[in-house]
């Protein structure tokens, strides 16, 4: 498995006939679903292969568009330990950890007290929405697959 690989499989979801009326955020969830099953098919050494890629060619970025739609999809190799506090994302998100870990606390938009913790290991991910705050670590050597989604219809 190479990036171009999972390039083209990011391109051929958002090209899916299925995918064409549904928001952002399922739209997001749609390509995790088929990253994750297609990583989750390949041997180890393939897997290895990719993450040792990305730490060489750290911070690997590509746009990826359509009529509707903007992907910055983004391949990150954290080298030290990351920790955030409190910060809002600006766009729809999903993050796929490739290798290593990265913790995340998602607060309630109505009360900041509540939140819940979610801990992502290699081969999982998660789906954010623009204006969600969350505080998160990532774990020092971790490998990130990050696309930021701009909806340039809004049609959530």
């Amino acid at each position: 498995m190479n990036i171009e690989n999972l390039l083209s499989e990011i391109s051929k979801c958002l090209s899916n006939n299925e995918v064409k009326n549904l928001n952002t955020l399922h739209l997001l969830e749609y390509i995790r679903f088929k990253i994750i099953e297609k990583l989750r098919s390949k041997n180890n050494k393939e897997i290895i292969n990719l993450i040792n890629l990305v730490e060489k060619n750290n911070n690997l970025k590509k746009n990826i568009k359509n009529e509707e739609l903007d992907l910055m999809v983004m391949f990150n190799f954290i080298n030290e330990e990351k920790d955030e506090k409190k910060t809002k994302s600006s766009n729809n998100v999903l993050e796929i950890v490739l290798g290593g870990q990265k913790n995340f606390l998602i607060f309630d938009n109505e009360n900041n007290k509540n939140y819940i913790s979610y801990k992502i290991m290699p081969l999982y991910g998660i789906v954010y929405s623009a204006n969600t705050q969350i505080s998160y670590k990532t774990i020092k050597k971790t490998t990130l697959l990050n696309i930021n989604m701009e909806d340039k219809l809004k049609k959530e």
